[in-house]
């Protein structure tokens, strides 16, 4: 979904019944997400995910720092925090890496 139309869609799919929302940095949708939820009650149950990086895709791995950062910019971007925050496919950077980003959830 374009980012323009993340809103839009939420709202059709709490319309719906939908009682989940399922975010991510990497889906570029949070931003999008907390405006549609504004208000919203009863609330869905929202799941946002840590983009880890990708060293197949020549990204580094995100430090302790980098989470912690990204998790505050994902609660901004909502509004709220949301109910179950999780690393998006942790596989970056080794068991160092991973256990930082872990440690900073």
């Amino acid at each position: 979904i374009k980012p323009n139309d993340v809103a839009r869609c939420c709202r059709a799919a709490l319309g719906a019944g939908y009682p989940h929302v399922d975010t991510a940095e990497a889906y570029r949708n949070e931003a999008g997400v907390g405006e549609a939820l504004k208000g919203a009650t009863p609330r869905p149950f929202v799941t946002s995910k840590l983009w880890p990086g990708n060293p197949d895709w020549k990204q580094a791995p995100k430090s302790f720092d980098d989470a912690v950062a990204q998790c505050e910019k994902a609660n901004v971007a909502l509004g709220f925090p949301p109910d179950l925050y999780l690393i998006h496919g942790p596989f970056s950077g080794g068991p160092e890496h991973r256990l930082a980003q872990w440690t900073a959830l």
